[in-house]
């Protein structure tokens, strides 16, 4: 099951609706059909301590993912989750791709 928090909700429907507009129908009709688990937005001093880690906009994104207990982190954004903020925080981040490739080995 996918695990998403309401931050990471938000910004996907502003970034399509900036980016993609005529497709937000569609994100509605997928989340509807397919809904996430929302997780709780993480408490302020579990995102003190990733902040270390990583940038601020993106430390309650990584403490979110770490807090639900995720199996990995997946994100387009490599170029703050990096290989070193994934070792340091001890959880998998994946792009979106090698997620897909996880899902259909060849």
């Amino acid at each position: 099951m996918a695990v998403v928090s309401q931050q990471v909700l938000d910004e996907l429907v502003r970034a399509i609706s900036t980016k993609q507009p005529r497709r937000i129908p569609t994100l509605h009709a997928f989340l509807a059909e397919t809904p996430p688990q929302v997780c709780p937005d993480p408490a302020p001093h579990v995102v003190a301590r990733v902040r270390p880690l990583i940038n601020a906009a993106d430390a309650p994104i990584l403490a979110a993912a770490i807090e639900s207990g995720a199996d990995c982190l997946v994100t387009g954004n490599t170029r703050h989750f990096t290989t070193e903020v994934k070792e340091r925080a001890g959880i998998a981040i994946l792009t979106p791709a090698a997620y897909m490739r996880t899902l259909t080995p060849e």
